[in-house]
């Protein structure tokens, strides 16, 4: 292919000017040629290297140019492609990958992504099988969500292996489990919040703890639904405990439902009689230890991180796991209630696990999920759900 010299043309270039041009392109032409020609070999040459000849200004090397595969549809491809590139807009969030088409970093936060109107919803599925990385993903991203200021829980981790992200980060660990000497009292009122009076704080303290005990009898009688005499018996022995102890604890309940006053005999009869046998496993069965006493550790909702260590819990009985997530989820229900705490984001491990036993209790615990979820904007919380894989939502039913 002979040289050739591209350059723009006026459109009002005279016939005069042309010629002109056009001999100053031909000097141009060989000027170069007298200086490039002498150091070029003779072509064909048996001994020119297989790089090209060795002279100034050869792009031609042995090492050939091979540039990243791209994977882009046939429709963007015909179009687009290679003239991709990102926006230039700063990045908002913490950096979770690479852009597939622009090769540009990818950074994402919930509430800054919601703010500018790319998502409507704080919360995030991840779906990966067995080893694909979905917790090593969560805890990069939640490690720079942290230098944000965001605040991340984890209500059950069932293989304590959040412990060491949150030691680094100065957070706080809480192992629970026959063996650790952690004792949660599931009647503990909470932290009172800034915006109630004494009375709707202790009303709002009433009406928790009435669900708290009704969730753990319907995982203890296997989401049995307890009849009216047997509701009446329980408000009547929990109001019985609040009138007389300022810090209830279970084995004060189970008290007044083994032996109820005269008046609440002649109210409910010998009701309370097979509540108090169903909830007997906490104080003296296979969970005693675990629940009968003080707490002994609370949850620290100033802290960057909180982790509860369910690991010890493999060995307990499946109505002790279901309890002790019951119980740390209304930990951290009770912690982003009160306003201005910040926004948090709450990490469900083996969420498939957790909404299916939320769907056979009764609808109770998924009624409390989807509560959550509507109110997740107002409480600046982003809950994230890990499955294995998308084909485990089914087992929820249409629900």
């Amino acid at each position: 292919m002979k040289n050739s010299i591209t350059g723009f043309v006026a459109a009002d270039e005279s016939r005069a000017e042309r010629r002109a041009r056009r001999s100053q392109g031909r000097q141009l032409l060989a000027a170069t040629d007298a200086e490039v020609r002498p150091r070029l070999p003779a072509f064909p040459a048996p001994d020119l290297p297989k790089a090209g000849a060795r002279i100034p200004d050869n792009w031609r090397g042995p090492v050939s140019v091979r540039p990243p595969a791209h994977r882009a549809s046939t429709r963007v491809l015909q179009a687009a492609y290679p003239f991709l590139a990102g926006t230039g807009a700063p990045m908002q969030g913490g950096v979770i990958g690479e852009d597939v088409f622009t090769r540009r970093p990818y950074a994402l936060d919930p509430w800054e992504a919601y703010r500018v109107g790319d998502v409507r919803s704080f919360s995030v599925a991840i779906i990966g099988t067995l080893g694909s990385g979905k917790s090593l993903f969560c805890k990069v991203w939640a490690n720079r969500l942290l230098s944000m200021g965001r605040k991340i829980a984890v209500p059950n981790d069932p293989k304590g292996e959040w412990t060491l992200l949150c030691r680094t980060v100065a957070g706080v660990t809480i192992a629970v489990g026959p063996g650790t000497g952690t004792v949660i009292n599931p009647l503990d009122a909470g932290p009172a919040r800034p915006d109630l009076d004494s009375a709707s704080h202790e009303a709002l303290v009433l009406q928790q703890r009435r669900a708290v005990l009704l969730g753990i009898l319907s995982i203890l009688r296997g989401h049995v639904p307890l009849a009216a005499v047997e509701h009446t018996a329980l408000d009547v022995a929990l109001e019985a405990v609040l009138n007389r102890v300022e810090r209830p604890i279970l084995g004060d309940v189970l008290r007044e439902l083994e032996t109820p006053s005269a008046t609440a005999r002649e109210l409910v009869g010998d009701s309370g009689r097979d509540l108090f046998h169903t909830m007997r496993r906490l104080v003296r069965g296979d969970m005693a230890g675990m629940f009968d006493g003080q707490s002994t550790v609370r949850f620290d909702d100033t802290a960057p991180m909180v982790s509860v260590d369910t690991s010890r819990l493999r060995a307990a009985s499946p109505e002790a796991r279901a309890i002790m997530t019951l119980i740390t989820s209304t930990w951290i229900k009770q912690a982003i209630s009160v306003p201005g705490r910040g926004k948090r984001v709450i990490i469900h491990e083996e969420a498939a696990i957790g909404l299916l036993a939320d769907v056979t209790a009764s609808g109770s615990g998924l009624n409390d999920k989807t509560e959550q979820e509507k109110l997740g904007r107002h409480d600046d919380v982003s809950n994230w759900y890990l499955f294995h894989r998308i084909s485990d939502l089914d087992q929820l039913g249409d629900k």
